[in-house]
């Protein structure tokens, strides 16, 4: 049904979503700990 796909659509969005946040605090934290040494 339509509920079924835009629960898949939230969910592929959310998963792209937290790539792109694992993503960025991993360079946030290298850029942290180059600083500190």
């Amino acid at each position: 049904g339509n509920l079924g796909e835009s629960l898949l659509e939230v969910d592929m969005i959310v998963a792209e979503f937290n790539e792109d946040l694992k993503t960025i605090v991993r360079v946030a934290v290298t850029r942290w700990f180059e600083e500190l040494l």
